[in-house]
């Protein structure tokens, strides 16, 4: 993996500025590599999950560009609830 190049210290504030503006606007757009590099802390940091979406890429240098969303666990947790109460009431039917 690619790395920054800029020592720990960058590094950490990078992940601290980018895990902040995600929790404050639940979305963040950056490049492909931070997008990857921010999916690894923001699960741990946030309890939630996160998802990545490629888009187009920038216009003055080229980099790939990525959007990251923080998707609400409870959410996720609700749905999955539903489905093993179908379940469980399916097998009781049978």
């Amino acid at each position: 993996m690619k790395t920054i190049g800029r020592g720990h210290d960058y590094k950490k504030a990078l992940i601290g500025n980018l895990l902040l503006h995600l929790s404050r606007y639940h979305r963040v757009q950056t490049t492909k590599f931070r997008a990857r590099l921010l999916m690894q802390y923001a699960p741990k940091a946030l309890e939630g999950t996160v998802r990545v979406t490629n888009i187009m890429r920038r216009r003055g240098d080229g980099a790939a560009q990525a959007i990251v969303e923080l998707v609400k666990k409870e959410a996720y947790h609700e749905d999955k609830a539903d489905t093993t109460e179908r379940h469980s009431k399916n097998m009781a039917s049978r």
